[in-house]
């Protein structure tokens, strides 16, 4: 259920990143620009849930020691990938790079990629005593 629910997110990311670059998002999200912050708030749910889904998904049946490294390195991975979107923006007529925009997008990644390392961890299943 968890990786069905991270891939169709992942999908929605897609859809709203290409949507955002070529230019038909601004109508419909001008009112996230009237909010303090709304925009930087965005910034840090969307790819922070990407990174709690991802980090999740990943480290669900892993035992402790292994999920901390897997779930860091998740969260070092989608900081690089969101910060070169960011970046790669101010190459787009219909978007702009913004600083507090990466900024959002990298703390987003860390505190709820951090979140997941709280999931309960499920003890490796033992193939011999399932049968």
């Amino acid at each position: 259920m968890l990786k069905k629910l991270t891939i169709c997110y992942i999908c929605c990311l897609i859809v709203i990143v290409v949507a955002a670059d070529a230019g038909v998002l601004s109508p419909f999200l001008s009112w996230v620009h009237h909010i303090p912050f709304g925009d930087k708030a965005c910034h840090f749910t969307l790819v922070g849930m990407l990174s709690f889904l991802i980090s999740a998904t990943l480290s669900v049946n892993m035992r402790r020691s292994r999920k901390r490294t897997v779930v860091l390195s998740t969260i070092a991975t989608l900081a690089v990938l969101t910060s070169l979107e960011e970046i790669s923006q101010s190459l787009l007529v219909a978007r702009q790079f913004s600083e507090l925009d990466l900024l959002a997008n990298v703390a987003g990644t860390c505190v709820f990629g951090a979140l997941a390392l709280l999931i309960p961890t499920r003890p490796p299943v033992d193939a011999a005593r399932l049968g």
